[in-house]
């Protein structure tokens, strides 16, 4: 049997095992389900989903207001860089050079970093430098080993939360995709073990809430169709139409197109035989008829074929 198609939407999914379980409750003496799709065990299942869906929406929530804090850490360090470059000109001189890449400022030209952890790195490395070189701190200009360590300690107290926020948001998703995986492998299951005691009939199957796995495949096609005109004593005008019963099939839809007066196919009727006799058809016209096989899943392939009635 092909994989079960089910639903895309987590809340429909939800909603079909709530009815799946309504009906095994009901028929579970008769279902002699496998010990490892216990009624028990698909409720556990679909709580640990719902609990996992909940935990990843709450903490997905959070996540702007440690970006943002983080931004707003960094944005803070901004102003100090290019005070700092100043000072730190008079010793490294004002172009940027491989002295400049040795105290750690190693970005293009000298140009104040970008990234939060670059100008956590950058901060680091001045105090570092001051504290081997105090002289060339700048009080008045606030370019100090104090000052750096107000600029630096939010920032990185900032990026560490939101690193660690993201990695408990990725523990978060991956619990969240084996409970869902876990879940719907359930799921198919339960169906895979259903298929084997239930038949093809939506009556069978609704119950659980599940369409019947045979009808989830469009029909094939109603090959082959066959137009028999009827002799005149049997009326004028009449068609006899018939074809083969086909697989998933749950009922047929019948269309006809007269050459030279009808401009596309006309729907006649909708039925469950394979046969069906036209009447009042004009003669000596070429009369098209087409019919698709129908199911849950929607249409399959039409058939057509065309015959003309003689006088």
């Amino acid at each position: 049997m092909n994989s079960y198609i089910l639903p895309r939407s987590v809340n429909e999914l939800f909603g079909l095992v709530e009815c799946m379980l309504e009906g095994m409750r009901a028929y579970e003496d008769a279902l002699n389900l496998p010990t490892d799709l216990t009624i028990q065990l698909l409720t556990e299942a679909l709580a640990k989903a719902r609990a996992s869906c909940r935990s990843l929406k709450i903490d997905t929530k959070q996540g702007p207001a440690y970006a943002d804090a983080c931004k707003r850490a960094s944005a803070a360090t901004k102003p100090f860089f290019p005070v700092a470059k100043d000072v730190l000109s008079r010793y490294l001189g004002s172009r940027w050079s491989r002295k400049w890449q040795q105290i750690g400022w190693i970005t293009r030209r000298g140009r104040p970093p970008v990234s939060p952890r670059q100008r956590e790195l950058l901060l680091a490395a001045l105090w570092h430098y001051f504290k081997a070189n105090p002289t060339h701190q700048d009080a008045g200009k606030g370019v100090t080993m104090e000052a750096i360590v107000r600029y630096h300690n939010p920032l990185r107290e900032a990026r560490l939360a939101l690193e660690a926020y993201e990695g408990n948001l990725a523990k978060v998703r991956r619990d969240r995709t084996r409970a869902m995986k876990r879940l719907r492998t359930m799921i198919r299951s339960i169906v895979e073990h259903l298929d084997t005691i239930l038949d093809d009939t939506e009556e069978s199957w609704d119950p659980f809430g599940l369409i019947p796995p045979a009808l989830q495949l469009v029909p094939d096609w109603v090959w082959p169709l066959r137009l028999k005109p009827l002799p005149p004593e049997e009326g004028t005008g009449k068609l006899h139409i018939t074809w083969n019963e086909v697989p998933r099939a749950l009922y047929y839809e019948v269309f006809r197109r007269r050459k030279g007066i009808d401009q596309d196919f006309i729907f006649v009727d909708s039925l469950t035989s394979t046969e069906l006799i036209l009447s009042d058809l004009p003669v000596n016209t070429p009369i098209a008829i087409r019919v698709v096989p129908i199911n849950l899943a929607g249409a399959g392939v039409w058939v057509q074929d065309e015959v003309a009635l003689e006088s």
